[in-house]
């Protein structure tokens, strides 16, 4: 680091310990839950995984909600043995808040059709990526040594063969869901997070979604502006050009946006449940 860091006291956290302390609760209770479902009664995700891409959405959700909760839990960590430093805090919170919307969005329509659309929409992004991955590698021929280059080139024929099949999958799948194709190379999270039936449950939420969505993408990008605006200055000296300052975390920024992440947490693993669970 560029500068000293300087303890500046202790975080008021506010009611987010208890929060997240309902959160792990609920997380046990749904795992409960799951394992003890009974499979003779049926609901949605019995009728969805009985048809075309219906698996997709549920392994989707899962994942996110895993990814959701490793961030959670590393925040919680974080804040406990290194403290609230300017950018780590948030940095957590924005997998969190993101991992939480696909989850919830993955699962939002109460449409079966709609819910495995956007199953394999999901699954065709993860595709995109690993095609990406591996055509950014194509200029590490040169690299390579020539004893090794028929090895390279037979990954490089397995690789298309698997990449022609998995067309042809995501190309049928397509088809019987009525999706046009090619499918939609992204999810415009912002635009999304306005449609999603949690968005419409307050009045205003959707404005609070947006908004949280803009400041944890400006804090992990680095943003000057959006680090002020969830900062406490002290110590300023004018110098040419700005202001030095010493800077740290603000208590209520950070408990105001975690609070809203945290909910959207919650509203993501108990749509999982309600999804996945035949009601009593």
């Amino acid at each position: 680091m560029l500068t000293d860091q300087v303890p500046l006291g202790e975080m008021n956290l506010g009611e987010l310990p208890r929060r997240w302390q309902m959160l792990e609760t609920l997380y046990r209770i749904v795992r409960d839950q799951l394992a003890g479902r009974d499979p003779e009664i049926l609901h949605d995700r019995m009728i969805d995984e009985q048809q075309t891409a219906g698996r997709r959405a549920y392994m989707g959700a899962q994942r996110c909600l895993s990814t959701a909760w490793d961030n959670h839990a590393a925040l919680v960590a974080l804040l406990q043995h290194h403290g609230a430093t300017q950018f780590a805090p948030w940095n957590l919170l924005r997998p969190t808040f993101e991992a939480s919307f696909y989850a919830l969005w993955l699962l939002d329509p109460d449409n079966s059709l709609e819910r495995r659309q956007r199953g394999l929409r999901f699954e065709w992004l993860d595709e995109l990526e690993h095609r990406t991955y591996y055509s950014d590698l194509a200029g590490i021929e040169r690299f390579v040594e020539p004893q090794d280059s028929e090895a390279l080139s037979a990954d490089r024929r397995r690789q298309q063969e698997i990449r022609e099949d998995h067309e042809r999958t995501y190309r049928r799948e397509a088809d019987e869901l009525g999706l046009a194709w090619p499918l939609p190379k992204s999810i415009n999270v912002f635009d999304e997070l306005g449609k999603l039936k949690h968005s419409h449950l307050i009045e205003g939420t959707d404005l609070i979604l947006r908004s949280t969505w803009r400041t944890l993408s400006g804090m992990q990008h680095g943003r000057g502006s959006t680090l002020l605006r969830g900062a406490d200055r002290a110590h300023e000296v004018p110098i040419e050009g700005g202001v030095h300052a010493l800077l740290s975390i603000n208590d209520d920024a950070f408990v105001g946006t975690a609070t809203v992440v945290n909910g959207l947490h919650q509203q993501a693993i108990l749509l999982f449940r309600d999804r996945s669970v035949p009601p009593k």
